[in-house]
């Protein structure tokens, strides 16, 4: 995800994921729906002061 800077909704939702890193170079990111996983981990959130999280 490091190179998605206009990245503006990402849905991944119902996966069997357990962390996510480097969300905070998605800079337009708005939405993020990570419902019905095993997320242990969300690094870097910060500064994504807009962003929505399901």
């Amino acid at each position: 995800l490091k190179n998605l800077q206009n990245l503006i909704m990402l849905n991944i939702s119902n996966n069997n994921i357990h962390s996510i890193a480097a969300l905070g170079t998605c800079h337009a990111l708005q939405s993020l729906d990570a419902s019905e996983n095993a997320i242990q981990q969300i690094e870097d959130l910060s500064h994504l002061t807009s962003l929505k999280v399901n």
